[in-house]
């Protein structure tokens, strides 16, 4: 798969992480990446977007919004293209929420931090799971 023509958004309130994930996404041929520290600003920045992200990065625990509530407000939006953005949740934490990605039609669940080969596997099994590969 061309990661190089992907737009990923990474949703993290720390920017340290916001960093590593940016990084970790450059090193594997992702050339767009934008960022936003929760996820009332990512829904702000997803909606004011020319170009919507291709799939979404997501932290589980944020103030403000969290990756979860997050993704209830995402699918909710009106518009099919936004409402349905691949999102993979990532955590630092080994949480049993394998029930509620499911129901919240989540893409993938991954646990921080990872390698950059690992962030592609996560990113490609959420693309093809909403067949835009």
């Amino acid at each position: 798969m061309d990661l190089t023509k992907l737009h990923v958004l990474v949703i993290d309130d720390e920017e340290f992480t916001r960093r590593f994930m940016e990084h970790a996404l450059e090193a594997i041929g992702v050339n767009q990446i934008s960022s936003a520290e929760h996820g009332r600003s990512a829904i702000q920045k997803i909606v004011g977007m020319a170009s919507p992200p291709d799939v979404i990065l997501c932290d589980l625990e944020m103030p403000t919004m969290n990756g979860f509530e997050f993704v209830v407000n995402l699918r909710a939006l009106e518009e099919d293209e936004l409402s349905k953005i691949p999102v993979v949740i990532v955590t630092g934490h080994d949480a049993d929420i394998a029930e509620t990605v499911s129901k919240l039609e989540i893409n993938g669940f991954a646990t921080k931090p990872m390698s950059p080969a690992t962030l592609s596997t996560h990113l490609e099994k959420a693309l093809l799971s909403m067949d835009v590969a």
